[in-house]
């Protein structure tokens, strides 16, 4: 596999926390410790502008694009939720005390999720803007939600994942095979029936999913410090995951085998946390403390 660096946008004046693909334009959205929230274009470095300034860090980001929202979650608890058509925001949701670590959205139901370091998950109907539940889940911080197969997989700082029943929100089972405190910071839907969900430890976790019965089959020691995201290839082949030890691991998607990591030494890459990735067919986009964002070609 060959990796090159094509372009490194510097436009932030913090750490870069979250990103978002906007599929409708080919651009992608980031935003930080500086409060503002930037779209970059892929293709041209000096293509950007900034779409929000807002009054705390943002945390984490989702594009919904059949609105054309970018929903924005914030340090203090608020949410805030940017209509692109209209170029304004729209709404601010405050029903959360700590910083907004995730949110997802379920497209069948019209619902969106939203996970808090205070413990708690709302969740929020898209058409009506109307909260329709608010419900503890942790004692300690949420940092991760996914869909996998109808079921709410969330990611809690105490180091386990409950899986939830979206309709009744009742808890369906735990995995608990995390070492005890170290949080679950991400979740992804892996190939052939697996789970992968990474842990501050720096380790992967690998699940098989087989007829609702969730396993731990392998647990992997990926990085040296906390893995802070998971973006797979379109094709499904491969995985990166971003690290706080500075680098980025590519990863063989059948086998879970290691192929390739991506930091300064090697590649010119991020000298600080990386917290994010995504993959855009044969593009691997990554931000993190350093104040950069590097788009490489795969």
């Amino acid at each position: 596999m060959k990796i090159e660096k094509k372009h490194q946008f510097e436009g932030h004046e913090g750490a870069i926390y979250a990103l978002a693909y906007n599929s409708l334009t080919n651009k992608v959205f980031s935003g930080g410790f500086d409060n503002i929230v930037v779209e970059w274009s892929i293709e041209n470095p000096k293509d950007f502008a900034a779409i929000a300034k807002l009054p705390s860090k943002t945390i984490s980001l989702k594009f919904i694009p059949d609105f054309n929202w970018l929903l924005t979650g914030q340090s203090n608890g608020d949410v805030h939720i940017l209509d692109l058509n209209k170029k304004e925001e729209i709404h601010i949701l405050r029903v959360h005390t700590d910083m907004i670590f995730s949110i997802c959205y379920h497209e069948d139901s019209g619902c969106f999720y939203i996970g808090s370091g205070d413990g708690f998950i709302s969740v929020w109907h898209i058409s009506s803007m109307s909260l329709l539940r608010k419900v503890n889940i942790s004692s300690k911080k949420i940092r991760a939600l996914t869909f996998i197969e109808g079921h709410l997989y969330i990611g809690c700082g105490d180091g386990s994942v409950k899986v939830v029943n979206v309709t009744s929100f009742e808890v369906i089972d735990v995995l608990e095979d995390h070492m005890i405190d170290f949080s679950v910071n991400c979740i992804a839907n892996a190939t052939d029936n697996r789970i992968l969900t990474g842990s501050r430890d720096g380790h992967l976790n690998v699940y098989s999913l087989i007829e609702g019965v969730r396993t731990l089959v392998n647990r992997i020691p990926a990085h040296n410090y906390a893995i802070y995201d998971i973006a797979f290839s379109n094709d499904r082949r491969y995985f990166a995951t971003a690290s706080r030890d500075k680098s980025i691991k590519i990863w063989d998607a059948q086998t879970f085998d290691f192929i390739k990591k991506i930091d300064y030494v090697n590649s010119k890459g991020h000298t600080a946390s990386v917290n994010a990735v995504l993959w855009l067919n044969e593009k691997l986009v990554t931000t993190g403390d350093d104040r950069k964002i590097i788009v490489w070609d795969i």
